[in-house]
């Protein structure tokens, strides 16, 4: 569901323009080939940036896969997807 009404208009949109997304969602940030990530944390009631970079950053994808749903492994599975279909446009 996600994929098909969110990553799928991301994908087309960003071709044309600039697009900025906040989510706590890890799928919509791997599956929509998010060129630039800055991950937050909370504490104390202040917002911290945790890292900022792009997918192919070892620290992104490692606090990617600690809120991604399925982990390690869910996002191996996408992140290789999205190089597969890269190679292929």
């Amino acid at each position: 569901l996600i994929y098909d009404l969110i990553v799928t208009q991301l994908r087309a949109i960003k071709r044309h323009r600039q697009v900025i997304v906040v989510t706590h969602n890890a799928n919509i940030v791997v599956n929509g080939d998010a060129e630039q990530v800055l991950a937050l944390a909370a504490r104390s009631g202040e917002t911290h940036k945790e890292c900022e970079g792009c997918l192919q950053e070892q620290q992104v994808r490692d606090i990617i896969c600690t809120i991604m749903e399925g982990g390690r492994r869910a996002f191996d599975d996408r992140y290789r997807r999205i190089a597969l279909v890269g190679r292929h446009v």
